[in-house]
């Protein structure tokens, strides 16, 4: 839905809404409906529509046929408005006793929806419980600042392959909490991020980063240093005056420093991307796109970024 405001305005975006709840509350079986967030609806449908019995396959059918009527593309004062959506289901009393619950683990369902990707259906099963924990284990420990005990880096070498001669390196995020052991980066930033704590955890870790090789670019041991930035940071105001400070605050050619923006969220601003990285670029700091065939870039966006490298991702 955001994407939808990015793009089209609020005033469509309000218009999307009020369509895509007309279509819900037109739904068959449907017992009560209505909207409890800002892009999300919750449903109350007929027992009798899903038996304690009722296979999978069947609820998906169903809600296949849902998505078909609430997903339509919607024509706003001429303009086509595609949409797109997740669903999470909880039912009774398979999953959940009480209302409460029932629409708990709905949101949890929905959330395990949307992480499997774009236009996902998830029905409530225990591992979706134990993900939820994990989840929430994981915000607790970011949100009371424990990870700072815990976070370190490590650096993947780039090496020359004719000489053998490591010529930079690579900047990885590693936490380890006191009970889940080794939490994948990818998984605690995401869930940084979420909380608003992104800019926080991605600033101590290249703060780490720069003390760790700060000697090692001055005596020139290697070239240069990559260190990632995420497509949220790139598309907020300021980005680049805040990364370059902080570059500087350690003493290290701006030269000697590749920001690898990583493809793995969509970016919001273009524009605003496009301005910090010029500022980057002015600065003498190199570009690199990572992980490039698996996210959201296209040919047409690329050119219109400055970028000195594209890294592809190993899949392809």
């Amino acid at each position: 839905f955001k994407g939808i405001n990015d793009r089209h305005g609020h005033m469509p975006g309000d218009a999307v809404l009020k369509r895509i709840g007309h279509r819900v509350s037109k739904l068959k079986n449907i017992l009560s409906a209505g909207r409890v967030g800002g892009d999300e609806f919750a449903i109350l449908v007929d027992n009798q529509q899903w038996n304690a019995d009722a296979h999978l396959a069947d609820i998906a059918a169903d809600i296949t046929m849902a998505r078909d009527i609430i997903y339509r593309p919607i024509n706003y004062q001429g303009r086509v408005i595609q949409v797109s959506g997740s669903v999470g289901v909880s039912r009774y009393p398979v999953d959940a006793e009480n209302l409460a619950d029932l629409r708990r683990n709905a949101s949890a369902s929905l959330l395990d929806a949307k992480r499997s990707g774009r236009g996902s259906l998830s029905v409530y099963n225990k591992r979706i419980d134990e993900s939820v924990l994990r989840r929430r284990t994981i915000q607790s420990a970011l949100l009371s600042r424990e990870y700072e005990r815990d976070l370190t880096v490590a650096f993947q070498p780039i090496v020359e392959a004719k000489s053998h001669k490591i010529k930079s390196v690579e900047v990885l995020a590693r936490w380890r909490h006191e009970t889940l052991g080794p939490v994948n980066p990818l998984e605690f930033l995401a869930i940084a991020r979420e909380s608003g704590l992104g800019q926080d955890i991605e600033r101590a870790i290249r703060a780490k980063a720069l003390s760790e090789m700060g000697s090692a670019l001055k005596d020139e041991r290697i070239e240069s240093l990559s260190l990632n930035v995420s497509p949220v940071d790139l598309a907020a105001e300021g980005f680049a005056e805040s990364f370059l400070a902080q570059i500087a605050s350690f003493d290290i050619p701006f030269d000697q420093v590749w920001a690898e923006v990583t493809e793995t969220e969509r970016l919001s601003s273009l524009e605003i991307a496009h301005e910090n990285l010029e500022i980057l670029c002015q600065a003498g700091v190199r570009i690199a796109l990572d992980d490039c065939g698996i996210g959201y870039s296209n040919i047409h966006r690329l050119a219109k970024l400055p970028i000195h490298r594209v890294k592809i991702d190993k899949s392809i």
